[in-house]
């Protein structure tokens, strides 16, 4: 079994780990917009382009709901697992899955 670096490792070490991924995956996402600007804008048109645009803030809200429910549930079960409550954080883990699954239905 793995020793726990998190609590051994030094910060500048850890912080370049953990971070880079993450920076990464918001680069990516963020080239969403720009890559479908350049597709639509140039190959469908500028109605098309006209939709993208009104589009992107409601899918920007609904990844951002989506990722305050998931990270301050994981982080409240984070903090119970280490309390060592396991049914607090399996009722956590349900009623966050509830409540996207709610979100999901009703922002469709």
């Amino acid at each position: 079994m793995e020793e726990n670096i998190l609590g051994t490792g030094k910060i500048s070490k850890l912080f370049i780990k953990f971070s880079v991924p993450a920076i990464i995956a918001m680069v990516i996402a963020g080239m969403q917009t720009v890559i479908d600007g350049i597709f639509v804008g140039n190959f469908i048109g500028s109605n098309a382009m006209a939709s993208v645009s009104l589009g992107s803030p409601y899918i920007q809200f609904v990844i951002g709901f989506s990722m305050l429910i998931s990270v301050g549930a994981l982080s409240f079960m984070g903090r119970s697992l280490g309390e060592g409550n396991n049914k607090l954080t399996q009722d956590i883990f349900k009623t966050s899955f509830i409540l996207l699954s709610i979100g999901a239905i009703f922002l469709q």
